[in-house]
Formats: structure tokens, C-alpha cells, sequence
């Protein structure tokens, strides 16, 4: 009779881990709360270096409302994925009903990120550049998800709303949170 270590050995034989030797190295072992810490952390603090007014208490619930950060008085919803077997990003508890204005998705391949910031949309309705809904997540009424896929990546990319970060100069990235951010401010009429 074979052991359950022995079944696990065998499944894991052929198995080819895209993380070993990566520039991401051990994001693999994080549980998905310290994922989603992780993209807050580096946006709170790349949003900090660049100027931006930030309000950001990992460890704090917001009373005001169901966002992760403030930058430049926007409540922003932050969502932080990895890779997945088949090249996608899987964003959980979405939900309508929270009080955020912007999304800031933060996806991780073995050697980019992928940032996305887009404001806060009806997600019962097919989100107007990545032509799909956030779609309901089973037995419940609130919570959704909102996958990326290479495609959506893609669109994102040639839409404006998603840059990909592939270099250790974050210069570029700086600029583009920068310009998303301030663009918002002025549809907002704030500058």
C-alpha cells in the first residue's frame, strides 16, 4: 500500500515550480492575506516616495468606509494576486457595496508586476475595457471576483489603465501611478 508521502512525492515529481529562481523568489509560500498585505505595502510606500498623500494602517479597519489606503484623499481598494497554472490572476471579495472610489490590482508573474488602477464600476455590468463582469462568488449575494487573464492584461496595457513594471527602476511606474492618480483628481475636480 502506498503512503500518502509517497502519493505526494509521485504528483510533485514532474512538477516544475516558475517561482525558483525568480525575482518574486518565496512569494509562492505567502498565504493570500500576506499577498494582499504585500501589494499594500508597496503601494503605500511607492505612492509615499513620490509624493503622494497617503494614509495607510496595515493592520487597521477603516471606519469610514471598505478601502485599504488613502492616496490623495481617494479611498482605494488594493487587490494583490500571483500567477496562476494558467497565466491568470484571481481577485477575490470584491464586493458593489464597498466604499472605495479607485481599484489598485497588483499582479506578480515570476519576473513583472502588473499594476491596474481603475475606479470603482457597477460590476453587475461588463466593466467598460475589459468587457467582463466581476462575477458573483457561489452562495453569495455581495462578494465577487474579478479575474485577469492575458488578455485583460493586454487591454489594460493598451488602454492606459495597466502598467507593466519589468525593471529594477521604478521611475517609470512612479510616473504612471502619478499621472492615474492626478487624472483622477481632475475628473474629480480636486486640482
Amino acid at each position: 500500500m502506498r503512503t500518502i508521502q509517497k502519493l505526494i512525492e509521485e504528483n510533485n515529481k514532474n512538477k516544475v515550480n516558475k517561482w525558483i529562481g525568480s525575482r518574486f523568489r518565496g512569494i509562492e509560500d505567502l498565504t493570500c492575506d500576506e499577498t494582499g498585505s504585500l501589494g499594500e505595502d508597496f503601494l503605500a510606500d511607492i505612492c509615499s516616495r513620490v509624493g503622494l498623500n497617503v494614509v495607510y494602517n496595515r493592520n487597521k479597519i477603516s471606519e469610514d468606509g471598505t478601502y485599504d489606503i488613502l492616496i490623495e484623499d481617494f479611498k482605494v481598494e488594493v487587490k494583490t494576486a500571483r500567477e496562476g497554472k494558467k497565466k491568470n490572476y484571481q481577485h477575490e471579495n470584491l464586493r458593489q457595496d464597498e466604499d472605495c472610489d479607485l481599484y489598485m490590482f497588483v499582479d506578480l508573474n515570476p519576473e513583472s508586476i502588473f499594476l491596474t488602477i481603475i475606479p470603482k464600476w457597477d460590476m453587475s455590468k461588463n466593466h467598460p475595457i475589459f468587457n467582463k463582469k466581476a462575477h458573483l462568488r457561489r452562495n453569495s449575494n455581495n462578494q465577487r471576483k474579478f479575474d485577469f487573464s492575458t488578455r485583460s492584461i493586454r487591454l489594460g496595457i493598451e488602454a492606459g489603465v495597466t502598467f507593466k513594471h519589468d525593471t529594477l527602476d521604478e521611475s517609470q511606474l512612479e510616473d504612471f501611478i502619478k499621472s492615474r492618480i492626478y487624472s483622477f483628481a481632475k475628473v474629480a475636480g480636486r486640482v
